[in-house]
């Protein structure tokens, strides 16, 4: 079987065998939450973590909570969960590569929404908000240093402007994780954790 493999806004990496991706996280040349892996027979791609051989090595990421500073990026925790109680979560943005309609309905991106918050956010309550903002170059979205810049906060606060100013306020903790869908299409998902919930 030949893999191949990408990191989130990242360039599509390989062939490689399924021999060759174990050798390297056993030599610690990159952890398995550090790529998503595509071979044939998929119709998507997935954590290179939840690929068949890999999972089987027990090197799937554990959830930890999230912890300071407030803004919190895949990027620097190389994990999935948020670590956070899905019972504080009121508002998830959705920044994408590709167009909204196609992420709003992407099983991928609602798979990844359960494995990041740790419940079915549908099945949480009714109305957690949801806003995508489509065709924006993901990669840049994000500080160097993993925080989230100037231009997410504004494009942010067009859509929700109250919830915005309460997060600058520090009243949420906002986690961000980043993840690949298809070749060409990244979402990065902006969580809101309300901090008296927590």
């Amino acid at each position: 079987m030949q893999i191949h493999l990408s990191k989130p806004g990242g360039q599509r990496e390989g062939p490689y065998t399924l021999e060759q991706i174990i050798q390297d996280l056993a030599a610690n040349k990159y952890r398995d939450t550090d790529y998503w892996a595509w071979h044939e027979g998929l119709t998507e791609w997935v954590p290179l973590y939840l690929l068949p051989g890999i999972a089987d090595t027990d090197s799937a990421p554990a959830a930890s909570p999230v912890s300071e500073p407030e803004e919190e990026s895949a990027a620097l925790s190389q994990q999935v969960s948020s670590g956070m109680p899905a019972a504080a979560l009121e508002q998830i943005f959705m920044f994408t590569t590709g167009d909204g309609p196609s992420v709003l309905q992407s099983p991928t991106v609602a798979r990844m929404l359960k494995e990041i918050i740790g419940e079915d956010p549908d099945a949480l309550r009714e109305g957690i908000p949801r806003d995508v903002v489509a065709r924006c170059a993901v990669a840049e979205l994000l500080k160097s240093d993993g925080s989230i810049s100037e231009a997410v906060w504004r494009a942010m606060a067009a859509h929700r402007p109250a919830i915005v100013q309460q997060a600058r306020d520090r009243l949420y903790r906002v986690c961000v994780r980043t993840f690949r869908i298809e070749a060409d299409v990244v979402v990065a998902v902006a969580l809101f954790y309300n901090k008296q919930k927590l």
